[in-house]
């Protein structure tokens, strides 16, 4: 398997993606309705801030090799 290479910005980002988009799905499923949001513009930053604590937090794991197959996709911590 060849190794994979991403910077920390792009994995980031890609976290912030799946999670955004998975609050929403959950505000859908309790409300019922697809008309409510689980998340709006003015509460991203304090999301954020743990969400990229969490992000670099997974990031140094693999990148230590802590991860299963790890040994085949690095995390660019200065990109």
């Amino acid at each position: 398997m060849q190794s994979k290479i991403i910077p920390l910005s792009k994995f980031e980002s890609d976290l912030r993606d799946v999670v955004l988009k998975s609050l929403d799905e959950f505000a859908a499923n309790v409300m019922e309705t697809d008309h409510v949001k689980g998340w709006i513009d003015s509460e991203l930053p304090a999301l954020f801030i743990g969400l990229d604590a969490h992000a670099k937090a997974l990031a140094e794991r693999i990148n230590a090799v802590h991860e299963f197959h790890s040994p085949f996709f690095r995390i660019d911590m200065e990109a």
